[in-house]
């Protein structure tokens, strides 16, 4: 019977995709019966049950089973991932009896509110208002270019005006410099370790994100010219202490002159004291307050060193969010560190031209609190080692599988079913040669369809094989299911092909 080509083109793929599902299921059955994980093979086995009314129950019950550890496993997995990713280091306390002689000393840096000293403004306010300003102006252009310092707008006029100082050599950077109260004059007396020492020897001018300021024990890239070869033995930026109290340390007295205050960034007398790292700059993050006339302020210092490990070079760079040493680089040629490189972004994007019947002098003490601090330790909370092996845990405590059954899973789901494939292939042309043969043997015989009743050619099965049984084996037989004569004894009878 002729079938048009859409038919044709339908068959087809049917019979491939009955080749594919036969492929698929005999793989996962070779694959459950055979394999090391733990369950499967009680799901598809026949031979592990006694009683067989109980066979499908028990398999049921361990496919489901089975499920259950595939999923925990899943899930459990993906927990892991998840921790992997979100926290790529952790931090414990390595000791609670970390001695402070190994620990630098902190930097200090003093900075007056008042960034313009009136007493310094004088010449320049002459030479100013010698250009045609008056001495308003002049006096206001001065108190604008210090505003420069907290980043506020000012007046289009005085930046017309600006072009003066240009003239007279200045530029807000040196003018600002050069009107700031001077350490000297800030710094009166200084105690380092019970004993005075001369101030300027260990204050120098730095340059920070609030103004020219000046600091003790920084590292000779912050000072002001590089004045590093001013400095003495004690004011090296190694400086290391066996003693905590307040006369094991640093004291000074500051003189803030209230009565020079012409361009204060805040609203009341004082200087900003910051303590920070000799290597880094000051910033706010770091311990900050304020000393106001007649104070006198105690600063004890309980540090916290954090020690990181080799490990956490493992991580990533962009999960771990820090450098470790020798890998980041700042333009100072200092070790790196989080508030150097925010303060030196900072100095870029700062503008380079740029009373009270009280004592005016307040006192300043820094040293450790105590002999002994907590050090912290920072280690990588999970690599890709710890990872791996987090997963193998999961894998053989919930399923029994190891790195084996990875290589099984490989092995039956992307080599074996290329076997099976074929083999149903091959099976089922040998099954269309055999149907070929035996239509082509019905048509010959002159079958047509509807002239036997049905059930008839299993009945004649039925008598031959009674026949046999009864006389016993002969010599031969009739004809063979190929339809091929054979030596035995031959009949009157139409010969008839016999179907099985």
């Amino acid at each position: 019977m002729f079938s048009p080509p859409s038919v044709r083109l339908l068959m087809i793929p049917l019979a491939s995709v009955r080749s594919l599902l036969f492929t698929f299921r005999k793989t996962c059955r070779v694959f459950c019966e055979n394999t090391s994980l733990h369950g499967l093979k009680y799901v598809v086995g026949t031979g592990f049950y006694e009683n067989s009314g109980h066979q499908r129950l028990a398999q049921v019950t361990w496919a489901i089973i089975s499920l259950l550890g595939i999923v925990f496993t899943m899930v459990m997995m993906k927990l892991s991932w998840v921790r992997f990713g979100s926290t790529p280091t952790i931090t414990t306390i390595e000791t609670t009896t970390y001695p402070i002689w190994n620990i630098p000393f902190p930097a200090v840096t003093i900075c007056n509110i008042n960034k313009i000293d009136r007493s310094r403004t004088r010449n320049l306010t002459r030479q100013l208002e010698s250009l045609g300003l008056t001495h308003s102006q002049a006096v206001n252009l001065l108190v604008a270019m210090a505003s420069l310092v907290n980043f506020d707008a000012i007046n289009a006029t005085y930046t017309e005006h600006e072009r003066l100082l240009g003239k007279l050599g200045y530029n807000p950077q040196t003018m600002l410099l050069d009107l700031n109260q001077p350490c000297p004059s800030l710094i009166r007396y200084c105690y380092w370790l019970g004993q005075e020492v001369p101030c300027d020897k260990y204050f120098h001018v730095t340059k920070t994100h609030v103004g020219f300021c000046c600091s003790f024990n920084v590292v000779p890239a912050m000072l002001v010219g590089n004045k590093a070869t001013q400095l003495s033995t004690r004011g090296s930026t190694d400086i290391r202490l066996s003693g905590a109290g307040k006369h094991v340390g640093l004291s000074v007295t500051v003189d803030i002159e209230p009565q020079n205050y012409m361009a204060p960034t805040k609203s009341f007398f004082g200087a900003e004291v910051f303590l920070h790292s000799p290597n880094d700059f000051p910033a706010d993050s770091d311990f900050e307050d304020t000393l106001q006339p007649g104070w006198d302020v105690d600063f004890c210092v309980t540090p916290m060193p954090i020690d990181s490990s080799d490990s956490l070079r493992r991580v990533p760079l962009k999960k771990r969010q820090c450098f470790m040493e020798g890998e980041g680089t700042v333009q100072s040629g200092s070790p790196f560190s989080s508030n150097l490189c925010m303060s030196e972004c900072r100095l870029r994007t700062i503008v380079k031209l740029g009373g009270r019947n009280v004592s005016s002098f307040a006192t300043l003490h820094v040293h450790f609190k105590d002999l002994y601090c907590v050090k912290y330790r920072r280690d990588a909370f999970m690599t890709w080692d710890v990872l791996l092996a987090a997963f193998g845990g999961i894998f053989g405590l919930c399923m029994g599988g190891s790195v084996l059954s990875v290589v099984e899973l490989l092995y039956y789901f992307f080599v074996k079913p290329v076997t099976f494939y074929k083999q149903d292939q091959k099976r089922r042309e040998a099954r269309g040669n055999v149907m070929d043969v035996r239509g082509r043997s019905r048509v010959g015989q002159g079958f047509q369809p509807g002239r036997y009743p049905v059930g008839y050619f299993d009945r004649k099965k039925v008598i031959m094989r009674d026949r046999m049984s009864a006389k016993g084996k002969k010599k031969g037989m009739g004809i063979s299911s190929f339809g091929s004569f054979s030596k035995g004894r031959q009949s009157n009878e139409p010969e008839t092909l016999f179907l099985y």
